[in-house]
């Protein structure tokens, strides 16, 4: 008689003992946990995945793999347990692919023209009681002040005051990071992020009382939210939105202590945040069948979708901030682009939408269909590289994170796929823009090349592959706006049919926002700007009257800067943003970190012109250009500084001829004194102190020396 008794129900295999039969039976489980990404299976138990790894099939797909891509060896498994920040900077593989051996030409830094047709839409009116009277009222008042425990707050608080810092804010600060669903925003939400609101709103109104008010009152929040977060660590969606607000404040608006103690608090909330466990638990909820649901259950399942949207839009702001922290402050970076296995933002129209029944129509409108990718000239084009990393989950139905940075990172190739380009709103434009900063700051604040883990040539390498994803990211930018304006203006098209609508792309702050972002992680990527600050901050100090050409040598790597290719590049993109910003002054107050851009690039400008070592022959240095032209009866004078800055614009920008070297020379130096006066004055008109850039350093350059 057999001994064979525990069968199988499913296909009636026979088992001599229990325990055999329950290992057996997850051969049929419908979940398949242990998958092999090289050849696109997977198995039920982990022994069998381990078995078909030794296996002659698995072998010989990795064989075909390596022959594709002889040029580079890559180890054929990696652990899913494995730690995606301990292979950096080998992870920046899966994204650049194959890189060595770069060495054709740098494609041109001509900056695209744009005119986007739409109105501005920055400005806001003045506040009204008809227009206010209801949305704010006495109790929202009363809400915040008992949880300040501020009095002397009852004074500046009135419904019409806080609607007007709350419409502030959806206006300005939404329009640049939409993360709080609006439509379903009221006055009932957490007393933090109420307050956090009125008080992000409050800073731009322009106002140095309101701003001084508004910083009062974030030093009493912060204070509070750390003791909620050490007496309660499970935080609902608007506390954490609260919390990273508070983040964003602290370090681009408030104070210098403000911002100290941000340092801290900072660090605190993106550990408990915890992006990389938040984003892997996130799925999205089935809406397919959305417009034949039951009324109540549409609504139900409408909001659990914006719970859903509103966490990975905080995990993208919590990046964004934290990226911005970095390199704005000249720190280490918490938050790596790789914990970010997240989906891209919806739609500006179905982020917006008003009701249930209009999300449903709005959704069902998403583009999810891939078409091929679009060949862009002027660009690099390289042979594509299969680079597997398995602890990077596969793209769905929706634009994802990394894989639309790596297309970026990736030249075109034939039979390439991409998403629709109406799936990407401006905001997700924006998130690929602080990708591609984040990874230059990371390489440069790493130090890669310095310690040896990287050669210098790899290093160029490098550089030029983000190069071309700068540009690439501008040129699809470019042509979405094109393409926008163009089906906008053709007034036979409907809106119900038209894919355009789904996105908002005038020019709004975002769009300003973006632009200088672009230009400013080109700026990044060229030249080291800690080491310009540094230069600057230690002639400024040393020159004077008595000693008008202080005796200090650049460094090694700025005398480098100066005579290689960068420095051109460099001069051309901190010429661009300076023009985009002296073409449309509003934005540098809609803006916070733009300031510090501006600052930035005036001084890799000057430093520069002062350093740089092929002065003509027949110059000497008391033949310099005196500054004393731009004072207009003790004070500067903006239309002539104005002048001379759009002068020296142009030389770069344009590569105007002048009449000689030594003329040109000249006029550069005394153009550049200008353009550091022009901006010294924009900067002083800032509101905005907290990154501690005001027109000071820019002045202490150019007169200094002239003063007794």
């Amino acid at each position: 008689m057999s001994k064979k008794r525990f069968a199988c129900t499913f296909c009636h295999k026979d088992f001599s003992r229990s325990d055999y039969l329950s290992r057996h039976l997850a051969n049929h489980a419908a979940v398949r946990p242990y998958s092999c990404e090289q050849c696109n299976v997977s198995f039920a138990r982990r022994d069998l995945r381990d078995k078909h790894l030794k296996s002659k099939s698995h072998q010989t797909t990795i064989e075909l793999l390596r022959s594709q891509n002889a040029t580079r060896k890559q180890p054929p498994q990696v652990a899913k347990e494995d730690k995606l920040q301990e292979t950096s900077p080998d992870s920046y593989d899966w994204l650049f692919g194959h890189y060595n051996n770069y060495d054709l030409p740098t494609p041109s830094l001509d900056e695209p023209l744009i005119d986007p047709v739409y109105p501005d839409s920055t400005h806001v009116a003045e506040p009204s009681q008809s227009l206010y009277t209801g949305v704010y009222n006495e109790e929202t008042i009363a809400i915040i002040l008992d949880l300040l425990q501020m009095p002397q707050l009852k004074l500046s608080l009135s419904p019409v005051t806080v609607s007007y810092f709350a419409d502030l804010f959806w206006t300005r600060f939404d329009a640049n990071y939409p993360i709080i669903h609006k439509p379903l925003f009221s006055c009932r939400s957490h007393p933090f992020l109420l307050t956090m609101v009125i008080v992000i709103g409050m800073v731009y109104s322009k106002s140095s009382t309101n701003i001084d008010i508004a910083v009062q009152i974030q030093r009493k929040l912060l204070k509070l939210q750390m003791d909620t977060l050490c007496d309660s660590p499970d935080l609902r969606l608007d506390v954490m939105q609260s919390f990273l607000l508070t983040c964003y404040f602290s370090s681009n608006v408030g104070d210098v202590g403000l911002q100290k103690q941000a340092k801290l608090f900072h660090g605190t909330i993106i550990g408990v945040l915890d992006i990389p466990n938040l984003t892997r638990s996130l799925r999205e909820p089935p809406l397919y069948d959305a417009q034949t649901l039951p009324a109540d259950r549409l609504v139900e399942l409408w909001k659990n979708w914006i719970q859903y949207e509103s966490l990975k839009r905080l995990a993208f702001f919590a990046y964004i901030c934290d990226s911005q922290l970095a390199y704005l402050h000249e720190c280490h970076a918490l938050i790596s682009i790789f914990d970010l296995q997240l989906d891209l933002p919806y739609t500006d129209a179905v982020w917006a939408a008003a009701d249930a029944e209009t999300f449903a129509d709005e959704y069902l409108k998403q583009p999810r269909e891939l078409i091929p990718r679009r060949k862009q000239f002027g660009l690099l084009q390289l042979e594509n590289w299969i680079n597997i990393m398995p602890h990077v989950k596969e793209e769905g139905s929706w634009p994802n994170f990394l894989f639309s940075l790596r297309r970026l990172m990736q030249p075109y190739r034939e039979h390439q796929k991409e998403y629709n380009m109406n799936c990407f709103s401006q905001f997700s434009r924006l998130i690929f823009l602080q990708g591609l900063i984040s990874i230059t700051w990371d390489l440069r604040w790493k130090g890669l090349q310095d310690l040896g883990i990287v050669s210098k040539r790899k290093m160029d390498t490098l550089t030029l592959r983000l190069q071309d994803a700068y540009n690439q990211w501008r040129e699809y930018f470019d042509f979405q706006i094109t393409t926008t304006n163009n089906i906008f203006m053709n007034k036979n098209d409907l809106k119900s049919t038209t894919l355009a609508y789904l996105n908002r792309y005038d020019t709004s702050p975002i769009f300003w926002n973006n632009l200088t972002q672009y230009q400013f992680g080109l700026l990044l990527l060229h030249v080291d700007t800690i080491a310009v600050y540094k230069l600057a901050s230690q002639y400024a100090d040393a020159v004077s009257a008595e000693n008008p050409h202080p005796r200090i040598s650049a460094s090694a790597k700025i005398q480098s800067w100066i005579r290689s290719q960068s420095s051109q590049a460099s001069l051309s993109n901190a010429c661009k943003l300076l023009r985009t910003v002296s073409l449309s002054a509003k934005m540098i107050f809609s803006i916070p970190h733009l300031a510090k851009y501006v600052a930035t690039s005036c001084l890799v400008l000057w430093c520069y012109e002062t350093f740089r070592e092929d002065i003509p022959l027949g110059i000497e240095k008391n033949q310099f250009p005196n500054p004393i032209r731009y004072m207009h009866h003790g004070m500067i004078s903006q239309s002539i500084t104005k002048e001379d800055t759009l002068q020296y614009l142009n030389l770069i920008i344009e590569r105007e001829e002048l009449m000689g070297a030594e003329y040109e020379f000249t006029i550069r130096q005394q153009c550049i004194q200008g353009l550091l006066c022009y901006f010294s004055l924009l900067l002083d008109l800032n509101e905005w102190k907290s990154l501690d850039i005001n027109g000071s350093l820019l002045r202490r350059l150019v007169f200094k020396k002239y003063q007794s």
